[in-house]
Parts: C-alpha cells; sequence; structure tokens
C-alpha cells in the first residue's frame, strides 16, 4: 500500500494542487486532508483511485464539525491545540518505536544519535506549541460569559468543554437531541449505523475519555444515577436471558455510562441555552421512567448552577 506522502503528492499533482470539493488552493500538508472517497467504515483504503486532497475546511464540513461561527477565535485556538498535540503524541510514538521501546518493536539499526536529538527537537517544539495553544484556549474561553456559568457544572474541565462550545452550535441546536446527536449519543449515530457521522470518532472521543471517568466517580453526582440505571439494565438482561458464558447478566455498566453522558449533555444544553437567552424546548431531560416532565431531572439537582 503507497504512503500517505507519496499519495498526497499525487493527488496534488493530478489535482493542480487545489481542494477536489472547493477548488481553492491548497496551502501545505498541514492545511489539509488525505481524504477517502469511499470512506474506512465501508471497505475503503488508501490507494490511489480512492482518495483525494481536501482543504481543512470542506474536512470539516464532511465531518459535520466546521468551526463554529457562534465562537470563532475559540474553535481556531482548539483546532490548533488539538494539531499540535496530535503531532507531539506522534513524535513520541515513533521515538519510542525507534529504540524499541514499544512492545513488538525492536532498536532501528539506522538510528545514529544525530537523528535521535532531531527528533526529540521537533517533539519539543510540538509539546511548546501545544502548551502555547492550551493558554489561548483558555484564554478565549474567558472572553465568552457562557463559560463562566458552564464550568460551574459538574463533571468536565475547560478544555472538554472548550471541545463542546467550539465544535457545536448552540444558536442552531434548539433541541437537545441535537446535541445527544452531534456527540453520537442517538441510535442513528451508534458504531456501524448506516449514514453515521464520517468525522463522529474525533467528536465523540474527547468527551467519552473524560465523562466516562468523571461522571461515575463515587462522589460524582451522578453516580446514583448511574447505579440505578446500571441494576436496572442487568435486571432487564436476567429477565430476557441475555447471560454471559459465566452464567451471570450481561454487565449493564455500558449502556447506564452512555444515559448517564446523555443526562449531563441534556443538563449542558439546558443551562447553555438559557446563559445565551435562548428559547428552549420541554421536556428537557427524562429521568428513567416515562417521557413526561414528572420524570424531568433537574440540573441543579446534579450540581448545576440554577440560570432563570
Amino acid at each position: 500500500m503507497p504512503n500517505k506522502q507519496n499519495l498526497f503528492d499525487l493527488c496534488m499533482a493530478r489535482q493542480d494542487g487545489k481542494c477536489a470539493l472547493c477548488g481553492q488552493p491548497i496551502v501545505d500538508r498541514y492545511h489539509s486532508e488525505l481524504d477517502r472517497i469511499v470512506p474506512g467504515r465501508e471497505g475503503g483504503k488508501y490507494v490511489a483511485d480512492n482518495v483525494r486532497v481536501i482543504c481543512l475546511e470542506c474536512a470539516w464540513g464532511r465531518e459535520g464539525n466546521k468551526p463554529n461561527s457562534h465562537y470563532p477565535s475559540l474553535a481556531g485556538a482548539y483546532r490548533m491545540y488539538k494539531r499540535w498535540q496530535r503531532e507531539a503524541g506522534a513524535m513520541d510514538r515513533k521515538i519510542r518505536a525507534s529504540v524499541g521501546d514499544i512492545t513488538g518493536t525492536s532498536r532501528s539499526p539506522y538510528l545514529d544519535g544525530y537523528s535521535l536529538s532531531r527528533m526529540a527537537d521537533y517533539q519539543e517544539q510540538f509539546e511548546e506549541l501545544e502548551h502555547e495553544y492550551e493558554k489561548r484556549v483558555l484564554a478565549e474561553l474567558k472572553l465568552i460569559p457562557a463559560f463562566s456559568v458552564l464550568k460551574k457544572g459538574y463533571g468536565a474541565g475547560p478544555l472538554v468543554l472548550a471541545h463542546i462550545m467550539s465544535t457545536f452550535n448552540i444558536t442552531i441546536g434548539n433541541r437537545i437531541s441535537a446535541i445527544w446527536a452531534f456527540f453520537g449519543y442517538t441510535p442513528e449515530q451508534s458504531a456501524g449505523a448506516k449514514g453515521r457521522n464520517p468525522g463522529l470518532g474525533q467528536l465523540r472521543s474527547p468527551l467519552y475519555a473524560s465523562l466516562s471517568i468523571s461522571l461515575i466517580r463515587m462522589n460524582s453526582p451522578y453516580r446514583p444515577f448511574y447505579d440505578a440505571t446500571k441494576a436496572r439494565l442487568e435486571a432487564r438482561n436476567k429477565a430476557n436471558g441475555k447471560l454471559d458464558k459465566k452464567g451471570e447478566p450481561f454487565s449493564g455498566h455500558t449502556g447506564a455510562l452512555q444515559r448517564t453522558i446523555k443526562l449531563w449533555l441534556s443538563h449542558l444544553w439546558l443551562t447553555w441555552r438559557l446563559v445565551e437567552g435562548l428559547p428552549i424546548t420541554e421536556p428537557y431531560a427524562q429521568g428513567p421512567g416515562g417521557h413526561d416532565n414528572n420524570g424531568y431531572l433537574k440540573p441543579e439537582d446534579f450540581g448545576w448552577p440554577k440560570v432563570e
């Protein structure tokens, strides 16, 4: 299989240095993406007749993840922060693989001291840029009035809130289901679903990585909801004969965790909409028992500030 640099060069020559979708000039590889025409989830490979180079604006559009025009400066700073974070991580893995510090690798016979030193220099530069843009993200957040309220909610730190606020446009997402779907918490966006957002992994992963830990800590206000939901799902699995190899009911952890994250997102959405002075729809969020406001679980009961 050709390497991606060769495929990029091939596409640039084939496309006369322009984006395959909008026709705008491509500045360089760092301002573009090598896009599979038939996506990977449908079996598409990185081969010459299935790739094209597109600009970042078009790539973000295909992800359903254009920079949020509501907070454009935050969106720009956060994307650069994530870019340099990925570069630093990739260089770290290359160094460790080159010296045989990763399982299944051995020290490269071609690696000399100079090359290792240069790789370490690049890693240090990428990490410096990552930290520089992290500071920019935090500075941009402080300029957004809604952040001063949302940061008081339980479960997410500034960088997770930056991820959400720079990608999801709260002025457009006028229903709670919009934020669920955007971050992959509806059946239509589940793994393997037809028509699933191709960029969903980049949207969902940072959110899941943080909330899957913070929301189910023993001192979390969401822990009782998680425990009750997990027990209910496991009882249902037992009643339906859904047992594992040991004869025990399948764990309800995954389902309970997803429901807990959806509840948290509903609280974030409601608080955010109210802070921005935007209309809200009812019911905002549901308890495990029904679809009316009698089952509504209030954000303020889970540590969120009350917004009038």
